[in-house]
Formats: structure tokens, C-alpha cells, sequence
């Protein structure tokens, strides 16, 4: 029986440590312009009390703000890093945490001890490979994590991190490189010094681009408008500046590997008027304003240039276009998809979108139509799904398992699939203005399509919302607000004068039938405690004039809209 036992409490060890993992997973909520952190359930476990919070917690903790100083918490909800300084790091992840006291930066650990004291005007955000660039009475080194100096305070500036133990710095107004000790590498001869890649340092002269070696040597020459990275041994640099797209591919010897992308370009000996970038081994060719080809990189003609226009290739596919009508080609040049459409678009999983006319479908790698061309309406919706309509009516289309997954049944436009099971609809109400409500997958209205913000359901209940601009006249001369940057207090200028703009959100109650729990009323914010009652908040008013600082009015209702007494 004693191995049983062993087995037994091994299990539910790791089940208990399973359970936990799940049970610590926060999300942060807002509520009354405040921000706090529910679990995976939804419930409150860190009330909202707090002007600003990390979207996620990093190890653990997360960085809050409250009464415009920072710290950081648990999910327990204790702080763990007073909330005293003026600015703080996101994580201490590399070291200690960068904060701001009194408008100098310095650092602390994770039992807010400061470990480097605050006398820096900037450090980095982070500590990389043991070292953080620094600036400390307008000049830049670099220090170690005690606060060490590495690099003594004497340049201009300097790159965030070192690469190979180097690093670019900036002196009397030129770049070079230096090491780890301060012995300079690169002598201080350039305008700029950027990237490292592969060995070699990006730099700029007089407003043009090369490369050198970590000791300086001109590899290729600064002669080019613009560069990327080093990657296995090559770079793509720009010959032109004034012909947008005209890349060549060069090698650590400036020889030139291939011709990438170029665009009439007199630097380079070509055959075309234009090639284009290669993808999928092949690169779209035009000459004498003709037809449009394929090339390979050895420049054999491997698609006829016989269309009239024609996409990159894209996963083994290109799109072509002759006549007016639109098709698909392999990378053999063989047609797939007839040219028959009026538009067709790329691949997306197993199948492309095309149209004739006003109406969409959707075609397969054999050019079959796996969904006829016979909706009003199809659009992007998710990274799997099409949203299709016809007559009126909405669903979703899945391209990777070639499903309808919800059918046209849908009297309003799909926004969201939700959590809950339910479609989140809209319609357009007014320009650039949306109304929501809730719908069941079988086109059943839940929500009515009146509402400007919906929650998710809790306990079969959904917390409602509208939002109303309320505006008075304002004396600019007198009103000490007109500069609040705060959307709920945003002035406007109208004709006579300006105005201020006050949000006010208005909060009701609705339950999974459909049926009004409690009724929305101006300025009525509802807060859902644990125990399932709603407290009743009250946006406030000032000479009949909406303030948007809402308190609680001491009422309070069960889930069933009833008034109860706490």
C-alpha cells in the first residue's frame, strides 16, 4: 500500500499546484474610472482603486498607480513596492527596477531598497547582460547592477546595450565604438553609427549608408540612401533615392549577390524596365509599358510576361489579371483559378475570396468554389473567419475548416464572438457611431441593439451601458479647467463660444431572457460586489451642471432588481 500512497500524494500535489496556477491567472477591470484585477471567473479579487495598472502581471507583481505615484502589488493585492515614486520600471526582469524621485532616476529592489541611489537625469529601462546606459548630468556612460561605473560619464550618447562586448558612443559630435574597458575600437570618424549584425556596424556619412568591421574598415562604402541588417552574409541596401523600391543585395565584398528589387534604376545593368521583390524564388518583371512575367534568381523566364497585371507570389500562389478579369497562377507559371473574376484576393488557410459583379465567394487551390459567389457581403473578421452576408442577414464563414460556423441568420453585423457563447451585433446608427446588443448563435436577439457598451454576463446578468455628451458654455477667462487634458472634460469650440464636453455613463441591468432587471437612468453607475447585489452610484452634479465624479447614493438590489437593505 505504500507505493499507492507515494503515488496518491504526488498527485494531488501537482493537481493542487495546477489548480493554483489557474486560480492566480488576474485580468484587469475598470470600473467608475478606476482599474483593478478579476480572476479567471470573473470575480473582484483586487478592487478597483487605482488610477492605472499593468495589463498582466510580470513575477508575480504588478505596477499600479494611485494619486499620480507608482508602485507595485501581488495578487494578493499587498503592495510589495510602496506607492511612492513619481515614475517606476515595468519588471525586474534583468536586475533592478529603474524609479523616479524628485526628477532624478535611480534603482531599486524587490524590497524597495535603493540600491542605486537617484542622481541620474535617464537610465534604461532595464539592465542588459549586467549593464544599463545611463545619463547623468547631460552626459552618458554605462553602470553594472550595484551602480558600479563601467563606462565613466563623458559621452553624448551611446547605444542602449553592448553586442559582442562593444558598444557605439557619441563624442564631440561624431560616433565610434568602444569596448568594455573604454578602449576605443572604432576611432570617433562617423555621423552615425547604428545596427550591429553579423559583425558589422551600419554607419552614415554625410547622409548616406555603409558598413564597417569592428575595427573600422570599410566594408561597403557609404554611398547608399538607405540598409538593412547583415543576415547569412548578405545586406539589402537602396540605390536611389528619388525611385522608391530600388534594392539591391550585396555581399561583405560590396559585390553584388542578386538584384532584389529594382526600379529603372541607372545603377544597376538589367534586362526590365522594373523587377520586383523575389518571393518564393521568383520575382514579377515589366518592360516597355507591356505585359508582366517571372523571373528566377538566375533571370530565366519562368512565368510568359503575357498579363496584364499580376501580384507577388504569396505562399506558392500569384494572382494575374488579362482582359479585365482576374485568376491565379502556381510557381510554374500554371493556371489554377481561371481568369474569370472581377477581383480575387490571396490564399487565406485553403481558400481565396473572389468576386463577380457585387457578389463574393470563396475558391480552393483547384479552382473549385467551395462557397458559391452569391453574398452580398464578406469581410475580414477574425484570423480563421469571413463574416458572410446575403439579404440582410449575417453569419461567419471558417476558411480553415471550411465550415459555416455560424449561419446567416443574424439581422445585425457580427462584432465579437464572446466568452459566453453569445455574438456581440451592431448597427450603425449615425456616422462613425455604433449601437450593440447580444445575440445567440441561432440569430436569437438576447440584448436589444441599443446600447453602447455591453460587460459580459455574470451569474445570468449583464451590466448595460450609454453614453451621453453633456455641454455647457464656458469662460474661458474664468473656468481654471479648460486645460484638463481628460476626455470627460474636453473643450470644443462652437459657434459663440466654447463649450466643454462631460461624458456621462449611464448603467442598467439586463438578465440571460432578455428582460430589463434595472432600468438604465442618467448618470446611474451600477457596482457589482461579491454577494451578488448591485450598489447604486450617482454621477454628481454641480449649479445643475454634470461633474462626472461619481458617489454612491446608498441604494442597493438583489440580482432580481429588487431594493434590499445592507
Amino acid at each position: 500500500m505504500k507505493p499507492i500512497r507515494i503515488i496518491l500524494f504526488i498527485t494531488l500535489f501537482f493537481s493542487s499546484l495546477f489548480l493554483t496556477a489557474q486560480e492566480i491567472t488576474l485580468t484587469r477591470f475598470s470600473e467608475n474610472k478606476k482599474w483593478g484585477y478579476k480572476d479567471n471567473d470573473g470575480k473582484i479579487v483586487i478592487p478597483a482603486n487605482y488610477d492605472e495598472v499593468s495589463v498582466i502581471f510580470y513575477d508575480e507583481m504588478a505596477r499600479v498607480k494611485l494619486n499620480n505615484k507608482w508602485g507595485f502589488i501581488n495578487k494578493e493585492g499587498k503592495e510589495i513596492i510602496p506607492i511612492i515614486y513619481d515614475n517606476i520600471g515595468l519588471t525586474f526582469y534583468g536586475g533592478p527596477v529603474p524609479a523616479q524621485k524628485n526628477g532624478k532616476w535611480g534603482y531599486i529592489n524587490r524590497t524597495s531598497i535603493e540600491v542605486i541611489p537617484f542622481i541620474y537625469d535617464y537610465v534604461n529601462t532595464m539592465f542588459f547582460d549586467g549593464i544599463a546606459k545611463v545619463s547623468f548630468e547631460g552626459k552618458v556612460g554605462y553602470i553594472d547592477t550595484l551602480g558600479n561605473v563601467i563606462i565613466p560619464y563623458i559621452y553624448d550618447g551611446g547605444g542602449i546595450s553592448f553586442s559582442d562586448e562593444m558598444v557605439a558612443v557619441k563624442h564631440n559630435n561624431k560616433w565610434g565604438v568602444i569596448d568594455k574597458s573604454n578602449k576605443v575600437l572604432v576611432p570617433f570618424n562617423f555621423d552615425m553609427i547604428g545596427s550591429y549584425s553579423e559583425g558589422y556596424f551600419k554607419v552614415v556619412q554625410k547622409g548616406k549608408i555603409g558598413y564597417i568591421d569592428k575595427t573600422g574598415k570599410e566594408i561597403i562604402p557609404c554611398i547608399y540612401v538607405d540598409g538593412g541588417d547583415f543576415k547569412n552574409g548578405q545586406v539589402n541596401v537602396k540605390v536611389k533615392d528619388k525611385k522608391a523600391d530600388a534594392w539591391i543585395t550585396l555581399d561583405t565584398n560590396n559585390n553584388k549577390a542578386s538584384i532584389s528589387t529594382v526600379i529603372e534604376s541607372d545603377d544597376i545593368a538589367v534586362d526590365y524596365d522594373k523587377i520586383y521583390v523575389y518571393n518564393n524564388g521568383l520575382a514579377r518583371i515589366y518592360k516597355n509599358k507591356g505585359k508582366y512575367g517571372f523571373i528566377n534568381k538566375q533571370n530565366e523566364l519562368i512565368v510568359p510576361m503575357i498579363y496584364d497585371e499580376a501580384h507577388d507570389f504569396s505562399y506558392g500562389f500569384a494572382r494575374v489579371k488579362q482582359d479585365k478579369k482576374w485568376g491565379m497562377i502556381d510557381t510554374t507559371g500554371n493556371l489554377i483559378i481561371p481568369i474569370i473574376y472581377d477581383n480575387i484576393w490571396d490564399f487565406h488557410f485553403e481558400l481565396a475570396k473572389v468576386q463577380i459583379g457585387k457578389k463574393y465567394g470563396f475558391v480552393d487551390k483547384n479552382g473549385n468554389e467551395i462557397f458559391p459567389v452569391i453574398y452580398n457581403y464578406v469581410d475580414k473578421f477574425d484570423y480563421k473567419h469571413f463574416q458572410i452576408g446575403q439579404n440582410g442577414k449575417y453569419g461567419l464563414l471558417n476558411t480553415l475548416e471550411q465550415t459555416i460556423t455560424i449561419p446567416i441568420v443574424c439581422n445585425y453585423k457580427i462584432e465579437e464572438i464572446r466568452e459566453d457563447g453569445y455574438l456581440l451585433v451592431k448597427k450603425m446608427v449615425k456616422k462613425d457611431e455604433c449601437k450593440y446588443g447580444l445575440s445567440d448563435i441561432q440569430g436569437n436577439m438576447i440584448v436589444p441593439v441599443r446600447y453602447d457598451l455591453i460587460e459580459d454576463f455574470i451569474d445570468e446578468t449583464v451590466i448595460v451601458k450609454n453614453i451621453t455628451i453633456k455641454e455647457h458654455r464656458i469662460d474661458v477667462m474664468r473656468d481654471t479647467e479648460t486645460t484638463d487634458l481628460s476626455s470627460n472634460y474636453m473643450v470644443v469650440w462652437r459657434k459663440g463660444g466654447p463649450v466643454r464636453n462631460r461624458e456621462i455613463i449611464s448603467e442598467g441591468l439586463i438578465d440571460k431572457t432578455g428582460k430589463v432587471i434595472i432600468p438604465i437612468k442618467t448618470g446611474q453607475n451600477l457596482y457589482r460586489h461579491n454577494d451578488g447585489t448591485f450598489e447604486v452610484y450617482k454621477a454628481t452634479k454641480a449649479k445643475g451642471i454634470y461633474v462626472t465624479d461619481y458617489i454612491s447614493t446608498g441604494k442597493f438590489y438583489n440580482k432580481n432588481g429588487e431594493i434590499i437593505k445592507r
